[in-house]
Protein backbone atom coordinates (compact mmCIF):
# COMPACT_ATOMS: atom_id res chain seq x y z
CA UNK A 1 0.00 0.00 0.00
CA UNK A 2 0.86 3.76 -0.81
CA UNK A 3 -0.30 7.14 0.83
CA UNK A 4 -1.14 10.14 -1.61
CA UNK A 5 0.76 13.68 -1.17
CA UNK A 6 -2.51 15.10 -0.14
CA UNK A 7 -2.59 12.59 2.85
CA UNK A 8 0.98 13.58 3.81
CA UNK A 9 -0.12 17.38 3.53
CA UNK A 10 -2.58 16.99 5.95
CA UNK A 11 -0.74 14.76 8.21
CA UNK A 12 2.06 17.51 8.61
CA UNK A 13 -0.33 20.35 9.05
CA UNK A 14 -1.66 18.08 11.67
CA UNK A 15 1.79 17.91 13.49
CA UNK A 16 2.36 21.17 13.30
CA UNK A 17 -0.77 22.08 14.84
CA UNK A 18 -2.28 24.19 12.01
CA UNK A 19 -5.01 22.13 11.12
CA UNK A 20 -7.70 20.58 13.48
CA UNK A 21 -9.87 17.56 13.46
CA UNK A 22 -12.49 18.02 10.04
CA UNK A 23 -10.54 21.28 9.11
CA UNK A 24 -9.80 21.60 4.90
CA UNK A 25 -6.49 22.19 4.16
CA UNK A 26 -6.03 25.63 2.87
CA UNK A 27 -4.20 25.63 -0.88
CA UNK A 28 -1.24 28.29 0.30
CA UNK A 29 -0.99 26.09 3.42
CA UNK A 30 -0.58 22.93 0.98
CA UNK A 31 1.85 24.89 -1.43
CA UNK A 32 4.15 25.32 1.44
CA UNK A 33 3.99 22.17 2.30
CA UNK A 34 4.63 20.52 -0.84
CA UNK A 35 7.70 22.78 -1.48
CA UNK A 36 9.29 21.77 1.78
CA UNK A 37 8.18 18.05 0.94
CA UNK A 38 10.49 17.96 -2.53
CA UNK A 39 13.23 19.68 -0.37
CA UNK A 40 12.85 17.41 2.31
CA UNK A 41 12.59 14.44 -0.14
CA UNK A 42 16.30 15.57 -1.81
CA UNK A 43 17.89 15.94 1.37
CA UNK A 44 16.83 12.24 2.05
CA UNK A 45 17.85 11.04 -1.53
CA UNK A 46 21.39 12.94 -1.44
CA UNK A 47 21.66 11.23 1.97
CA UNK A 48 20.61 7.75 0.05
CA UNK A 49 17.96 7.54 2.94
CA UNK A 50 15.22 7.32 -0.19
CA UNK A 51 14.82 6.97 -3.84
CA UNK A 52 12.75 8.33 -6.17
CA UNK A 53 12.78 7.53 -9.78
CA UNK A 54 10.35 10.73 -10.13
CA UNK A 55 8.68 13.52 -8.01
CA UNK A 56 5.10 11.59 -8.76
CA UNK A 57 6.80 8.90 -7.08
CA UNK A 58 6.01 10.44 -3.38
CA UNK A 59 2.45 8.16 -3.59
CA UNK A 60 4.42 5.13 -4.06
CA UNK A 61 6.41 5.25 -0.40
CA UNK A 62 5.08 2.65 1.75
CA UNK A 63 2.36 3.13 4.31
CA UNK A 64 4.96 2.86 7.46
CA UNK A 65 6.64 5.90 6.36
CA UNK A 66 3.45 8.42 6.85
CA UNK A 67 4.16 8.95 10.18
CA UNK A 68 8.04 9.87 10.50
CA UNK A 69 7.98 11.50 7.07
CA UNK A 70 5.41 14.00 8.01
CA UNK A 71 7.00 14.98 11.62
CA UNK A 72 10.62 15.18 9.48
CA UNK A 73 8.64 17.61 7.54
CA UNK A 74 6.67 19.30 9.50
CA UNK A 75 10.09 19.97 11.64
CA UNK A 76 11.14 22.27 8.41
CA UNK A 77 8.26 23.66 7.65
CA UNK A 78 7.64 25.15 11.33
CA UNK A 79 9.38 28.34 10.43
CA UNK A 80 6.75 29.19 7.67
CA UNK A 81 4.04 28.20 10.06
CA UNK A 82 5.44 30.35 13.05
CA UNK A 83 5.58 28.06 15.56
CA UNK A 84 7.77 29.43 18.76
CA UNK A 85 11.35 28.73 19.62
CA UNK A 86 9.90 25.83 22.24
CA UNK A 87 7.81 24.27 20.01
CA UNK A 88 10.35 23.82 17.48
CA UNK A 89 12.57 22.57 19.98
CA UNK A 90 10.21 20.18 20.82
CA UNK A 91 9.74 19.26 17.33
CA UNK A 92 13.17 18.74 17.09
CA UNK A 93 13.37 15.88 19.10
CA UNK A 94 10.40 14.06 17.07
CA UNK A 95 12.21 14.66 13.78
CA UNK A 96 15.62 13.01 15.17
CA UNK A 97 13.33 10.04 15.80
CA UNK A 98 11.47 10.27 13.06
CA UNK A 99 14.89 9.97 10.50
CA UNK A 100 15.89 7.32 12.70
CA UNK A 101 12.66 5.78 11.65
CA UNK A 102 13.37 6.21 7.73
CA UNK A 103 16.55 4.89 8.55
CA UNK A 104 15.13 1.67 10.37
CA UNK A 105 12.32 1.26 7.73
CA UNK A 106 14.15 1.80 4.32
CA UNK A 107 17.45 0.02 5.43
CA UNK A 108 19.60 2.79 5.35
CA UNK A 109 22.20 3.56 7.57
CA UNK A 110 25.45 2.25 8.51
CA UNK A 111 25.46 -0.46 6.50
CA UNK A 112 26.15 -2.92 9.50
CA UNK A 113 30.29 -2.69 8.90
CA UNK A 114 32.45 -3.43 12.22
CA UNK A 115 34.74 -0.61 12.99
CA UNK A 116 38.00 -2.34 14.79
CA UNK A 117 38.60 -0.98 18.20
CA UNK A 118 40.57 -1.62 21.39
CA UNK A 119 39.70 -2.96 24.41
CA UNK A 120 40.57 -2.92 27.89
Amino acid sequence: MSFPLSLLTRRTLEVLGVLGAGQRVFPEDAETIHTITRSVIAMLEARQMISLSSELAIDAFPDELLLPLSVLIAYHAAPSFGLSATELAALKFQADDAEDDIRSLTGSGTGGQLTPGAYF
